[in-house]
């Protein structure tokens, strides 16, 4: 890896600890059609792979009529997020503080999340009003969603860096495959959704215990 030039990050997991907006969004969503809720902790691998999959993971796992139910859940669901997209969400510790010291060492800092778009947006505005971000790309029809390294590839050439000057972090086995399909050093986000075990298992060049030990990684 040369100097890095640019960081990208995933953002539910990652930057933000979305695991109880999620939980209540998605309960919500079910309670309104008279389904079965879920402990908060099973939306930790029903997440990851956006919205409409992870509308899909958890119809699935109560034996729900998936392929009636989804549009009708999938919209609900969409309306409520959307409409308050920060609840329920804060950043980990020593996020804040990582991002800050890596505004301050010049590195180009970028969010790609399989997120909707709107919802990736008010939420990198709401909790890091601070930090300049280059690049806020979520979820769109025109962008294919991870582990494609499209997201990645636009992203280096916005900001105009090499694969060899990229750091990519995420928490999922997702994110691993994102960076390894577009050729990046990865970072798994230990303290996230997932944990060491698939980060490691799913390929990541390295794994962080918390957000500050990422900076080990960080070159130049």
């Amino acid at each position: 890896m040369e100097k890095t030039k640019v960081c990208i990050f995933d953002l539910d997991g990652t930057l933000l600890n979305t695991l109880p907006a999620i939980a209540y969004f998605c309960n919500t969503a079910l309670a309104h059609f008279g389904l079965s809720t879920f402990p908060e902790d099973r939306f930790r691998y029903f997440a990851g792979n956006g919205a409409k999959n992870l509308v899909k993971n958890m119809l699935d796992a109560q034996g729900a009529d998936t392929e009636a139910l989804f549009e009708p859940v999938y919209t609900y669901y969409n309306e409520i997020y959307n409409a308050n997209p920060t609840k329920n969400t804060a950043p980990y510790p020593e996020i804040p503080a990582l991002l800050a010291t890596l505004q301050e060492k010049g590195i180009a800092l970028a969010v790609l999340s399989n997120k909707p778009h709107y919802a990736v947006c008010e939420a990198v505005k709401g909790f890091f009003p601070d930090i300049a971000f280059s690049v806020v790309q979520g979820q769109t029809e025109a962008l294919p969603l991870k582990p494609s390294p499209e997201g990645i590839f636009r992203i280096l050439s916005a900001v105009g860096a090499k694969r060899e000057e990229c750091l990519y972090s995420g928490d999922s086995d997702v994110d691993m495959k994102t960076a390894l399909a577009a050729g990046v050093f990865s970072v798994g986000a230990a303290w996230g959704f997932r944990g060491e075990k698939e980060l490691t298992e799913a390929g990541a060049s390295a794994v962080a215990a918390n957000p500050l030990a990422l900076l080990d990684w960080v070159c130049g």
